[in-house]
């Protein structure tokens, strides 16, 4: 694009040439000048647009993390007091089942215990021993079938 001047001509013709060419060159300067400003002006622009939208989205990703962690947080509150109230009742319950069960089983031996020893005593009779004078002067008991017991 270099504009060639001819060798062969004025010095006011090639003057004049030389101005041209010079005008032609600042011209195309100061365009560039002008481009390399307005390209600048517009990169700050958008840097600047693009900051602002990266923080606005930093801010809006932030609080709906907050809040989702904060719904989280009362969920899992709820969820620990519904689990920790339905343990406590099976607890409870489980505690209840087995204070009956256990009652019932000692009722159940006492009465078959009672059944026992009343079918002994009824099929042995109360065997009565004549009183002996024995030198002792302690009092024995006897067991209810020491009668069939040998000494």
């Amino acid at each position: 694009m270099a504009i060639e001047i001819p060798s062969g001509l004025s010095k006011a013709e090639r003057s004049k040439r030389v101005a041209e060419r010079t005008a032609k060159i600042a011209k195309l300067r100061n365009d560039a000048k002008s481009d390399k400003a307005k390209i600048s002006s517009d990169a700050k622009t958008d840097k600047a647009s693009v900051r602002t939208d990266a923080t606005n989205k930093k801010v809006k990703v932030s609080s709906d993390t907050k809040e989702e962690k904060a719904e989280n947080q009362a969920n899992a509150k709820s969820e620990r007091a519904k689990v920790s109230s339905e343990l406590k009742a099976a607890v409870k319950s489980v505690r209840e089942a087995y204070k009956a069960a256990k009652a019932d089983l000692d009722s159940s031996y006492e009465q078959t215990y009672q059944d026992e020893f009343d079918k002994i005593q009824s099929e042995y009779k109360k065997v009565k021993k004549s009183k002996k004078k024995s030198s002792s002067s302690s009092k024995k008991t006897s067991h209810p079938l020491s009668y069939y017991i040998r000494k």
